[in-house]
């Protein structure tokens, strides 16, 4: 069927409203023929996420219905009656889509549970702990997560806690109808509440008490008295961790951390604006430290105040480097520890850590996430399972990248600085050049259309590299499958280029070792603005 047909078939179905009717009507024929192709919605790096609105290559309830068929179809075939969880994380036609995703499994002869409070909103790492903790067989997840607030999208989970793997996505794949029929998909709207099961508060409480005892260190009779004194003001976006976050740090003894909830355009705490308003009432305050999380708490980030009055924003590479080198230092009974990392993320933590394993894998948390399973089987102890886009999994109670985790390590790390005199960015300086001079960042350009081929060409880039800094290129690698550009140069350095599979950005990633800091400084300085004149940006 081609797009006409589809469009066609949209806009005579009984299902859609007058308005959204109308809106059809409203759509140029560039319009239909993108958003009415023939083709399924695509699983990325962290499940299906799209911009909300109408067609088969919009999320909106009729596609929803098609992926959530597709998943019931795909855990029938393991189990008869499977026990599947359904959330959300609060952002913007949520709530409908969560409502969609319940009457479709219903309809499938699925048993679902949901949350009691909170209309159903939670936490992504409570999800992956609760199908843990129950026993059930996945989780739905409405969410998009960082994305900007034009998006949604679902996380599907097996019964391991983990988002379902490329190998569980291909046969997930095979069990879903054709997306012509998405807009034939019907529910009952009517159900008796007595049909859904029910997590309660208490059940929640649980995923809270045992990450607090798992953070507890060989410090926390030390810096008891210190932890009280830090001010940290936090910022939810009115996402899944409001009151929540600010309950557990109280409980670890941070009595001072505040919570605020702004709106602001930008809701991803990669992004050093998405603070921009959060340190604005810091200030007002004379708070030191801010920290944020997304919507639906899988990330989490912090930014600390210098002498100098300036705002320090650490990112994922640095903040896991912190993370892995506090806890290998304070952490008891650590036993034989692994470390996970990504194909994008620094080699620094190898230098650091030249004893410690460290596997590498694909960007995606259910990559990661699979390696964590392998080597808990083996017995293996984690010590940190992290990626460069601000997300980490730091004690194994689930499968899930955790805010709530990563910030309370990040507030500990920190409560050691202050009782030795000094902060944060003293102590990433201070393990940085035990083993010379470094910089791991991530930079990214908006939109799907730059020219891959510019950065392609092995003889322009050397050209170009050899121009700007003491660099020289080594190789030119392009994985096609992954979609990653590599180049390698001396050093032991390198940067990769890759589109991301969530969003609609070219992300850059720069894992650079040198001699002097103002050297590195200048050749990075450069070479974003040698970036911006490529990209014509």
């Amino acid at each position: 069927m081609n797009y006409e047909k589809i469009f066609r078939t949209w806009l005579d179905s009984p299902q859609l409203t007058e308005e959204e009717k109308a809106e059809l009507r409203r759509y140029s024929e560039e319009e239909k023929q993108e958003l009415f192709k023939p083709e399924p919605l695509r699983f990325g790096t962290a499940g299906i996420r799209t911009i909300v609105g109408l067609g088969t290559q919009r999320l909106n309830r009729f596609t929803c219905r098609w992926a959530i068929k597709g998943y019931s179809t795909y855990l029938k075939k393991k189990k008869e009656k499977p026990s599947v969880l359904v959330v959300y994380d609060k952002r913007e036609h949520g709530y409908r889509l969560y409502l969609e995703a319940i009457f479709t499994l219903l309809k499938e002869g699925i048993n679902v549970y949901i949350v009691g409070p909170n209309n159903g909103a939670i936490s992504t790492p409570i999800v992956s702990y609760l199908i843990r903790k129950k026993s059930l067989d996945g989780a739905v997840n409405i969410t998009a997560s960082h994305n900007p607030a034009n998006y949604n999208g679902m996380k599907l989970y097996d019964s391991l806690g983990k988002q379902l793997d490329v190998h569980e996505e291909k046969n997930l794949i095979k069990c879903l109808p054709s997306i012509e029929e998405a807009i034939l998909l019907e529910v009952n709207e009517n159900i008796d509440k007595n049909e859904l099961k029910w997590i309660t508060i208490a059940e929640i409480n649980d995923y809270f008490k045992e990450t607090a005892e798992n953070i507890a260190t060989a410090l926390d009779e030390e810096t008891s008295g210190i932890k009280s004194q830090i001010r940290i003001l936090f910022d939810g976006h009115n996402g899944t961790t409001a009151e929540n976050m600010k309950m557990l740090m109280h409980d670890l003894g941070f009595t001072q951390f505040k919570e605020c909830n702004t709106d602001t355009d930008v809701i991803n705490p990669e992004e050093a604006s998405s603070f921009r308003e959060v340190i604005r009432l810091a200030e007002k305050e004379n708070i030191d430290y801010v920290c944020a999380s997304d919507l639906d708490g899988d990330r989490g980030a912090i930014a600390e105040r210098q002498e100098d009055g300036s705002w320090y924003f650490f990112n994922g590479n640095e903040i896991g480097i912190i993370t892995a080198a506090f806890k290998v230092q304070f952490k008891k009974k650590l036993g034989k520890t692994y470390i996970v990392s990504t194909n994008v993320t620094n080699t620094l933590i190898n230098k650091l850590f030249p004893n410690i394993p460290i596997h590498i894998t694909n960007t995606g948390f259910k990559n990661i996430s699979e390696i964590v399973n392998r080597e808990e089987k083996k017995g293996n102890n984690l010590l940190i399972a992290f990626e460069e886009a601000m997300g980490a999994l730091i004690e194994p109670i689930h499968r899930e990248k955790d805010s709530y985790q990563q910030i309370a390590y990040l507030l500990e790390a920190i409560a050691y600085c202050k009782s030795n005199k000094h902060n944060l960015k003293k102590y990433l300086d201070m393990l940085i050049s035990s083993v010379g001079v470094w910089k791991g960042l991530t930079d990214f350009y908006k939109g799907n259309n730059k020219n891959l081929d510019l950065i392609t060409d092995s003889e322009k880039v050397k050209e170009k590299i050899s121009e700007l800094s003491g660099y020289s290129l080594e190789k030119i690698e392009i994985d096609q499958e992954q979609g990653i550009v590599s180049w390698f140069m001396n050093q032991n350095s390198w940067i990769k280029f890759r589109y991301s599979r969530t969003e609609p950005k070219l992300k850059i990633y720069y894992n650079l070792f040198w001699k002097k800091e103002n050297e590195l400084n200048r050749f990075i300085n450069n070479f974003k603005a040698h970036l911006d004149s490529l990209f014509q940006i």
